[in-house]
């Protein structure tokens, strides 16, 4: 099983900001997903959260408050079960630096459902905190 640690940043007005992950990526390659990565062995799911935050953006992860929304689990089409820690924190705005990936997209919840572009796991996060 492998641990993931990803956040839904969250603008004033509800929209969410996702990264667009690079084609080179082993999962995900081109599509839209939440900023975060694997728990690493000796690390909690919170610290994973704020390192990967961390490593992928500019946003001074000290001063968010990342807050645990939620787990679940996924099976991958390899057939390798992933198990997700959701964390959740607003942001006043979406003018960061994003270091990994092809950089960052705002959309509306509404608008995540409808894409065909976005990885299941935000989906499937979005749908348990209460999007549709």
């Amino acid at each position: 099983m492998i641990e993931i640690a990803h956040i839904a940043l969250i603008l004033p007005d509800g929209q969410i900001v996702l990264q667009r992950r690079d084609d080179q990526a082993p999962l995900g390659a081109n599509r839209l997903a939440f900023f975060g990565g694997h728990v690493e062995p000796g690390e909690t799911q919170d610290e994973a959260m704020r390192r990967e935050l961390g490593e992928e953006t500019s946003l001074d992860v000290t001063s968010l408050d990342i807050q645990p929304a939620h787990q679940f689990e996924l099976i991958g089409q390899n057939g390798v079960v992933s198990h997700f820690h959701t964390y959740t924190a607003n942001i006043p705005n979406a003018d960061f630096t994003v270091y990994e990936g092809q950089g960052a997209e705002v959309h509306s919840v509404e608008q995540i459902f409808t894409r065909e572009d976005v990885v299941s796991s935000v989906i499937h996060a979005l749908t348990k905190l209460g999007g549709q």
